[in-house]
């Protein structure tokens, strides 16, 4: 289904504003908070298969990125969360990683499989000491 960028605008102040109203860590803030995370992975990729140059620097410029930077775009979309002004950002490790699905910890309303992903050596997770250092020290964290 394909998601305009006007409704994904309208869709994600929505979500906001009702995220607002929740109390964090219960499970209808988990929820919203997960519908949302899909939303904006579904809009993206959407972003991906219509792009162009143009497209991809007016959605670095969306992310306040360098235009011209290289830097992958989930990390660029973990440098916009750490550059908010959140009291406390976290971030988990799969995103750093740029994991998939393969590696969510949980999976609201689902009883088995949940809490299954482990960070093993083989993810290279010391590689992004360096980067995370960084990343945090730019966003003043």
């Amino acid at each position: 289904k394909k998601l305009s960028n006007e409704r994904f605008e309208r869709d994600s102040a929505d979500i906001e504003a009702r995220l607002e109203k929740l109390t964090v860590g219960t499970q209808e803030y988990q929820d919203l908070t997960n519908e949302f995370a899909k939303m904006t992975t579904d809009w993206y990729n959407q972003q991906l298969e219509i792009s162009d140059k143009t497209t991809l620097r007016l959605l670095k410029e969306a992310l306040q990125q360098n235009p011209e930077s290289s830097q992958a775009i989930h990390l660029q979309l973990v440098q916009a969360v750490l550059n908010s002004q959140a009291n406390t950002a976290i971030i988990p490790m799969q995103d750093y990683l740029g994991l998939g699905n393969e590696a969510r910890m949980n999976l609201p309303a689902t009883a088995a499989g949940n809490w299954a992903w482990k960070l093993v050596e083989k993810d290279h997770w010391q590689d992004l000491a360096p980067v995370i250092r960084e990343m945090t020290n730019r966003a003043e964290r």
